[in-house]
């Protein structure tokens, strides 16, 4: 056997034992042992799973609800609690995000440079340019029905 395959041998046997040792004595395995066994998506998974986790995010959101800063008062040659009303409504934001959800964001795409080669196909494809000419066509009829 190679002696670069004797340690990664060792090595990881030596891990295997720590692994065992731990289940053993009832302790947890620690973060570093962790991580080597999965991949990120799966721990950060299993980390948000955990309950102790869980009531933390809960806690620290509730602590962001009523976040000061401090702000210095030159008059009186010190600093103030002042409500922090930025951290209070992005945590406010992600409190109902969680709660209610987030509410649909539609988003429109306009592409700039369109060849007008075949107009009939431009007005099948942009709802908006429908809309537009639908609108412009109604008040234009109105116009000559007035006459």
């Amino acid at each position: 056997m190679d002696q670069d395959q004797e340690t990664e041998t060792v090595s990881t046997e030596s891990a295997a034992q720590a692994k065992r040792s731990s289940l053993k004595t009832g302790s947890k395995p620690t973060l570093r042992e962790i991580k080597k066994d999965i991949k990120p998506a799966e721990w950060l998974e299993k980390a948000l799973s955990e309950p102790s986790i869980q009531q933390s995010i809960v806690r620290a959101i509730a602590d962001s609800l009523s976040a000061v800063k401090h702000q210095w008062d030159g008059k009186r040659q010190q600093a103030d609690e002042v409500p922090d009303y930025a951290t209070r409504i992005k945590a406010a934001e992600l409190a109902l995000s969680y709660i209610v959800g987030r509410p649909v964001e539609r988003q429109q795409i306009m592409v700039a440079h369109q060849k007008m080669d075949d107009p009939v196909q431009l007005v099948k494809s942009s709802p908006a340019l429908r809309v537009a000419l639908k609108e412009l066509l109604e008040e234009g009829g109105d116009e000559k029905r007035d006459n």
